[in-house]
């Protein structure tokens, strides 16, 4: 009989999160500025996470980042170094009011569903939340030309960026029931530099 495995993911929304850092200069010929799509408000600045306008009575509530992971394959399992190595798709979305879309840049504006789909080479130049994979030993992203993600900026100013990655995470194993035995896996995506207090 073949033991059974379990994989939850934990999906909780991040408040607070930070940042990518900018490079100074964009050198490269064919990294155009999204500018001619996106509109970002005077004096952005990426190291500045974005923030939720006051409620009625004045106080300010964090930033909601909700995330979601797209299971795609589990590519193996080692019971002897207790690993799980996973492929997955990660998106995370988030408001910056700061951030809108161009005029013209599609067609109908008022719909808060239309959007531009970026390439990712530019996400520098947007504040991103600073997500990792607790208890992973090794990440690996799958890139043949071009890095296997995305960063949208819809028209209500919700920004979603997503990205194919492959990591191994540890997973404590229990084998005292075998060959009956159940594992059941945690992958936890947290922000490195925020709590949700």
């Amino acid at each position: 009989m073949r033991s059974r495995w379990y994989l939850t993911v934990h999906n909780m929304p991040l408040l607070l999160l930070l940042f990518l850092l900018p490079s100074a200069v964009d050198s490269e010929a064919g990294n155009k500025s999204p500018h001619h799509l996106v509109r970002f408000e005077p004096g952005y600045n990426v190291h500045q996470a974005p923030t939720n306008p006051p409620a009625p009575n004045g106080t300010h509530t964090p930033l909601q980042v909700n995330f979601s992971i797209n299971l795609r394959n589990v590519l193996g399992v080692s019971e002897k170094e207790q690993l799980l190595s996973l492929e997955c798709t990660i998106r995370m979305f988030w408001r910056d009011r700061r951030v809108s879309l161009a005029p013209g840049a599609v067609g109908d504006s008022s719909d808060s569903k239309a959007y531009v789909t970026l390439n990712p080479s530019v996400a520098h130049r947007f504040w991103t939340p600073d997500v990792f994979v607790d208890r992973a030993k090794d990440l690996r992203v799958p890139t043949y030309l071009t890095r296997p993600a995305s960063l949208r900026v819809y028209a209500d100013s919700t920004l979603r960026y997503s990205s194919r990655v492959n990591f191994d995470v540890a997973c404590p194993m229990e084998f005292r029931r075998f060959p009956v035995d159940e594992q059941l896996c945690e992958v936890n995506l947290e922000s490195f530099g925020h709590s949700s207090k």
